[in-house]
């Protein structure tokens, strides 16, 4: 990951520097596609995503059934 890609984040961007240069290499940048899935409900979390620029939405139902955004 490239340290501009480090600044585009504000939580990357708020890190001190010796603990950004300990995840730097563990970082990888990941493309999305629009409407893509990233995470479903149950499953174990495999990944932290940072995104870098556009909006990641968070669906869940309510208790009788309904989506909320």
């Amino acid at each position: 990951m490239l340290e501009s890609d480090l600044e585009a984040n504000a939580l990357l961007k708020s890190m001190e520097p010796p603990l950004k240069l300990r995840f730097a290499p563990r970082l990888q940048r990941v493309q999305l596609q629009k409407g893509q899935t990233i995470h479903n409900q149950g499953q174990p979390v495999e990944r932290v995503l940072f995104p870098l620029k556009g909006l990641i939405a968070i669906m869940s139902e309510t208790l009788a059934g309904e989506s909320v955004q």
